[in-house]
């Protein structure tokens, strides 16, 4: 293939992860799922048997030939389709084709930032009066005052982590007993977090993760095909052993955060 067909072809793909370029957070967290293998599975594991995945489990379990009002009078639960069981481990609210883009959520589905599950959020929201965090993050966090704490409990969160969240809390305020140093410590949390979303290079990052990932894993490109694509001009200037360790980075980085370390990253 000449040059002009080579750069042809290069920007033929490149074009196609352009989207790539205006997603929020959570549309790289959902790029990252639908290329995960466990959730391939769980998806095709829906579409065999949409019918059983849509029953509606009771929690805890309805008694036999029970009343629905009887049920939640006696245990106060919740409902919720069975397809939770399948999909709220990976983080999702609603069962989605993985071979939808970020950009191309169904209909009933505006936006990805919809189709994340609830409790990908902290089970506690902490609440500041600092106008600067309160412009950048529209969450609700903790009140801490003079006396103590005040928390809201997200009750369908699992019982272990509601349990594993106030422990937390309770030991850091008994630790510093200052609210101030309190509100710095959770103030931190929110800026490192917001750090994703304020630096645009970490998306880049994630890009060219991706990217590198696809054309290895997808494509079946060679490590030295990918660095012509990548990095065209790399190979002539002597740079190949820097540009082959950049690719092996970035696929290796691909494959950690699509394997489920993309779940640090929920809020």
């Amino acid at each position: 293939m000449d040059n002009k067909n080579k750069k042809k072809g290069r920007d033929e793909i490149l074009k196609k992860y352009e989207y790539l370029d205006e997603l929020s957070l959570n549309g790289y967290l959902w790029e990252f799922i639908r290329r995960n293998k466990e959730y391939k599975k769980a998806y095709e594991q829906y579409q065999k048997n949409k019918n059983h995945w849509l029953e509606t489990v009771y929690d805890p379990p309805k008694n036999k030939n029970e009343a629905v009002e009887n049920w939640y009078i006696r245990t106060h639960g919740r409902t919720f389709p069975r397809n939770k069981l399948l999909f709220n481990p990976f983080g999702l609210e609603y069962p989605l084709d993985p071979s939808r883009q970020a950009n191309n959520m169904p209909s009933e589905h505006p936006t990805i930032d919809n189709c994340f599950k609830l409790t990908n959020i902290p089970v506690f929201h902490y609440f500041v009066s600092d106008p600067e965090v309160r412009k950048l993050w529209n969450q609700e966090w903790l009140l801490s005052h003079k006396y103590g704490i005040e928390v809201l409990i997200d009750v369908t969160a699992p019982l272990d982590k509601i349990k594993e969240k106030v422990e937390k809390i309770v030991r850091t305020e008994r630790r510093t007993n200052k609210t101030e140093e309190l509100r710095k410590l959770i103030k931190e949390k929110i800026y490192k977090n917001l750090d994703i979303i304020q630096k645009r290079k970490r998306f880049e990052d994630w890009k060219n993760y991706l990217i590198a990932h696809d054309l290895k894993c997808i494509e079946d490109f060679k490590i030295k095909d990918i660095i012509d694509f990548l990095h065209p001009g790399e190979l002539k200037k002597q740079f190949e052993s820097r540009a082959n360790k950049k690719i092996l980075h970035d696929i290796k980085e691909a494959k950690r955060l699509i394997n489920g370390e993309y779940k640090e990253y929920f809020f």
